[in-house]
């Protein structure tokens, strides 16, 4: 979570670094990475209930991690140029709230629902990468 938050930060500040004629280029790029993430998604097998590492691993994981760097710089950007500063917060504030509770419901609630929340959530990113892929297309064709 604080690594996303770095990267939000950065992407906000240094997103006028990036010229205009290729941000359409990182839109699509956006949505085939969170296709790909789709995917994983929907192929996973379950809840994993490990507990292994600490706070600053997973910072320096999530730092680290190109996956996650790839999209704040793609489907970051697009979200932050494009759904406005107020809609990325919320997209922000969202995973705030779905780290802090949603595991948590899920696997003392929920366990058995738990394909029906994956299947869902792959839904609303496909539409989110098919919105994405739209955009960024019809920009490189004007």
């Amino acid at each position: 979570m604080t690594a996303d938050s770095i990267f939000f930060v950065l992407t906000y500040f240094l997103r006028f670094a990036i010229p205009n004629s290729v941000t359409p280029f990182f839109y699509i790029m956006g949505s085939v990475i969170t296709g790909f993430m789709t995917y994983v998604i929907l192929r996973s097998k379950g809840l994993n209930s490990s507990r292994k590492g600490n706070y600053l691993v997973g910072l320096v994981t999530g730092l680290t991690n190109p996956f996650q760097l790839s999209w704040w710089v793609t489907a970051g950007l697009f979200m932050i140029e494009r759904l406005t500063l107020i809609s990325a917060l919320g997209f922000f504030m969202g995973i705030t709230a779905w780290i802090l509770s949603f595991p948590y419901f899920v696997s003392t609630f929920a366990r058995g629902y738990a394909k029906y929340v994956k299947y869902f959530s792959a839904t609303v990113m496909i539409i989110f990468a098919l919105l994405m892929f739209y955009i960024g297309v019809s920009q490189v064709l004007r």
